[in-house]
């Protein structure tokens, strides 16, 4: 069930509606939810939880007029204040972007890279409802613009009709070139990892503001003028009219540059139509195998270049600038083969082109001559497109090869680089040993040596002991021969004293 609201409160997580019956309700956030902006909501859309808020029913006429009175008063406080700083902000503005499909509106970016206005340039783009975008980034922008204009039906990812979205970038000063070259980097980034973009081409180029001027005047987009070089009002059409023919697209390249649809998608797209022409029993047996090897070829290179980019990821880890190279080569060549698969867009554009033929054949239903010569160039084309492919298979046959030769030349380089480390190594442990057999030879020469040198000391000191110890004894005998001479001198004197 649906219910109606107005936008009273946003938190980080939710936004607080006060609902039709004057109850306060908590909702999941939506994109681009203002303050004051009336909603639709469902059952789903409420948050429910142990804190859920709970405000009581406003029962009485003269609260609800309360009510309503504060919030207008609030509301009309928020508008003034996004109005004043909305036109504070776009005085800062430093670029503007059109973006044309059908719908056509204008952007103006501040140096925050900010969308603060939004104008739609005709009536197609006034359907598409742009009025939450103030304040978001420019390139969620273009995505929001891009997914509003599928919705609307403008744009149609599960036809065969290649949609075109123009983007054409316009510096308001000449010395915010540079910004804008930023900007438009920004907007690339996001048509690289949005799913909604990659369902499209997309077609950027650069105008003047006088470009701009002079394309509003002439009710044309500005990309197209900037493209044509300024041509005249008859020789410019509308985005879809322009770029379904080569020659233009050409044209455009010269200053402008395309974008191409994701060729996994459109190879996605494709399978889905062979099966509806399997359904009615239409003979596509060699456009599918056609179209399964181009398929083949396609999500082969795509691994390839994955698993490449991963090995270049783990070798950067470890740091062996050897493995960085070698994986960095092999990155290379994978990604190499992947662009040169990637060039079977042509081929795939011609089996799209057969199979809108062969839709607009049951559609008919006509059996006329015209048909047989179509179904005869159809032959023809197919035989081409089945030579085209035996010569890229062997192609591919021979790049794999040389792929594998590579990478074992790159093993047997690896495995010797191995053999040569472990050699180094054995060399490094046996030098190794004998240095310390070397040392410890010293060493034992050297104990040897202190043991010799120890007993060397040890019998000079007990030689030098012995002769220290002659000496004591030659000084005692000698004093004590001294000591007999004087006592027999003195027993001499008194020998001599008694006699006299």
């Amino acid at each position: 069930m649906c219910y109606k609201g107005i936008v009273v409160k946003i938190k980080k997580n939710y936004a607080i509606v006060l609902s039709e019956d004057n109850e306060y309700k908590r909702i999941r956030l939506k994109n681009n939810l203002v303050v004051g902006q009336k909603i639709m909501y469902t059952n789903d859309d409420i948050v429910h939880n142990q804190q859920k808020l709970r405000m009581m029913t406003i029962i009485n006429k003269k609260s609800i007029a309360v009510a309503a009175v504060l919030l207008l008063i609030v509301s009309g406080s928020l508008i003034g204040i996004n109005n004043f700083m909305s036109q504070r902000a776009f005085k800062n503005v430093i670029a503007l972007i059109t973006v044309d499909i059908n719908p056509s509106v204008k952007v103006s970016v501040n140096e925050d890279d900010k969308v603060v206005k939004v104008e739609s340039l005709n009536d197609d783009g006034e359907t598409l409802n742009l009025s939450g975008v103030i304040g978001i980034d420019v390139d969620e922008v273009i995505e929001t613009i891009v997914s509003k204009a599928r919705v609307a039906g403008f744009i149609n990812n599960e036809d065969l009709e290649d949609d075109y979205v123009l983007i054409t970038m316009i510096p308001v000063e000449e010395e915010e070139k540079e910004k804008v070259e930023e900007i438009e980097d920004l907007i690339k980034e996001k048509i690289v990892e949005s799913d909604e973009l990659q369902n499209v081409n997309v077609a950027m180029i650069k105008a003047t503001m006088n470009q701009l001027s002079e394309a509003q005047d002439k009710s044309i987009p500005a990309g197209l003028l900037a493209a044509n070089g300024g041509a005249s009002d008859d020789e410019l059409m509308s985005v879809k009219d322009f770029f379904a023919s080569e020659e233009r697209i050409a044209v455009f390249e010269n200053t402008g540059e395309i974008i191409e649809k994701d060729l996994e998608k459109e190879i996605e797209l494709i399978g889905k139509y062979l099966n509806e022409l399997e359904v009615e029993d239409v003979n596509i047996k060699n456009l599918q195998a056609t179209f399964d090897l181009s398929k083949e070829d396609f999500f082969e290179a795509k691994k390839l270049y994955e698993l490449a980019k991963k090995e270049y990821k783990h070798a950067l880890a470890s740091g062996d600038e050897e493995k960085i190279a070698s994986a960095k080569l092999l990155m290379e060549e994978a990604e190499k083969y992947k662009d040169s698969m990637e060039q079977n867009k042509d081929d795939v554009e011609l089996i799209k082109e057969q199979i809108k033929r062969q839709l607009e054949a049951l559609e008919t239903d006509v059996d006329t001559e015209e048909q047989k010569q179509e179904e005869k160039k159809h032959e023809e084309e197919e035989n081409r497109l089945e030579e085209k492919q035996k010569r890229e298979e062997e192609k591919h046959e021979e790049e794999e090869n040389r792929l594998e030769e590579k990478q074992k030349r790159e093993e047997e380089k690896h495995e010797e680089e191995e053999n040569r480390l472990e050699e180094k190594e054995k060399r490094e442990e046996e030098q190794h040993e004998k240095e310390e057999k070397r040392l410890e030879e010293k060493e034992k020469r050297d104990e040897e040596e202190r043991e010799k040198e120890e007993k060397r000391l040890e019998e000079k000191e007990k030689r030098k002991e012995e002769q220290h110890e002659k000496e004591e004894k030659r000084l005692e005998e000698k004093e004590k021969r001294e000591e007999e001479q004087q006592r027999k001198k003195k027993s001499a004197n008194i020998v001599i004293k008694w006699n006299l």
